[in-house]
């Protein structure tokens, strides 16, 4: 979803699930893309997913942010299961910086 492009639709807080997601990018301060994360990942807990091993930020060459990846489950294998699929080595043989 392209939040910044569109923060008063609401799809935003169908997204989110709560209007805090909106006063939090009004809000303009320091770090407001992690307290919207911050915001998601507590949303999907109160859901019952509360294993959250992962939040990375996916950027392109040029280092501009495109997405984040998150991963959430219900069960703790699967926390275990990208944990360890994090530290593996990627297609080009660089390991993660964790």
């Amino acid at each position: 979803m392209a939040i910044n492009r569109n923060i008063t639709s609401p799809k935003v807080l169908d997204y989110f699930g709560t209007a805090a997601a909106t006063a939090i990018w009004e809000s303009g301060r320091s770090g407001w893309r992690r307290e919207l994360l911050d915001v998601y990942k507590a949303r999907l807990k109160e859901l019952g997913y509360e294993h959250s091993p992962l939040d990375r930020l996916i950027k392109a060459r040029g280092g501009q942010h495109l997405y984040y990846l998150i991963h959430v489950s219900k069960v703790e294998p699967a926390k275990r299961i990208m944990e360890w699929v994090q530290r593996q080595a990627d297609a080009e043989g660089q390991l993660p910086m964790l």
